[in-house]
């Protein structure tokens, strides 16, 4: 390969292996919590929530922030690693 530069694949190293497991399950992960807070703003237009019954709202904001952490590692070991 002359002056071309191919990108890594998943089977070139362990090192791609490990960016590319990491960085599509963090993936996965932001796609649920994307779903979660599209149908919990569906919830909230529809008036199922009260300020006595709102965990629709609570739990994704739970979830968000376990995707805030696993992005703080996955930041860490990908690209300060």
């Amino acid at each position: 390969m002359t002056g071309k530069r191919r990108l890594s694949s998943l089977a070139d190293s362990a090192q791609a292996t490990i960016f590319y497991c990491l960085t599509g399950l963090h993936g996965a992960h932001v796609f649920v919590g994307l779903n979660l807070l599209l149908f919990a703003n569906i919830r909230a237009f529809r008036g199922h929530f009260t300020p006595k019954e709102h965990r629709g709202v609570e739990v994704p904001g739970i979830y968000w922030h376990f995707v805030d952490i696993m992005w703080i590692i996955v930041f860490v070991t990908v690209y300060v690693l």
